[in-house]
């Protein structure tokens, strides 16, 4: 048995976020959603809602792309009520949901009330290791999705839609 041992020369390393071509779409007066990407791997979102909604659904999924090939990863529709059972069930984006509500007054009841919600500097640590085991250095990750209103009949209208490509850089950690 080999055992490794880290010298002077080797350094640890930490993974990156970087957001690009960000697109959202919102359904103004009733729904406004403010987006800011400041720092790398940061999102801050300010949404107003100015009436309630009774049935929010919650649209989210992660394509992989590499070469010409894609796939998904993720995908998920469901109630913004159901959300907490289905989000802390997936342990790749549980840690992403309990990192966005700790970071976040936005409310996961039906109906969902009016008010002014945010979700400020959600990030993921550079450190975490499930981004570790995602990295790989020529693949694009699309994630897209967004907040919808579902009717009477079933069918949903768009409240407020994005796209986000992501990809994740390897770097020597900063300690």
């Amino acid at each position: 048995m080999t055992q490794h041992i880290l010298d002077a020369s080797e350094e640890a390393l930490c993974y990156q976020l970087i957001f690009y071509n960000i697109s959202w779409t919102d359904n103004r007066p009733d729904f406004i959603v403010n987006m800011t990407f400041d720092d790398p791997g940061s999102i801050r979102s300010e949404t107003t809602v100015n009436r309630e909604i009774a049935y929010p659904v919650s649209k989210f999924r992660i394509v992989v792309r590499e070469d010409k090939r894609s796939s998904t990863l993720y995908n998920v529709t469901a109630r913004m009520c159901d959300l907490v059972s289905t989000f802390s069930k997936v342990p790749l984006v549980k840690q992403g949901y309990i990192t966005a509500v700790k970071q976040s007054n936005m409310s996961f009841d039906c109906p969902l009330k009016p008010g002014f919600y945010v979700m400020g500097n959600i990030r993921i640590g550079s450190r975490n290791p499930v981004v570790s085991f995602l990295y790989r250095p020529k693949v694009v990750y699309l994630i897209t999705g967004g907040m919808y209103e579902e009717l009477k009949n079933k069918s949903l209208i768009p409240l407020t839609t994005y796209k986000i490509s992501v990809k994740i850089v390897k770097k020597p950690c900063k300690e």
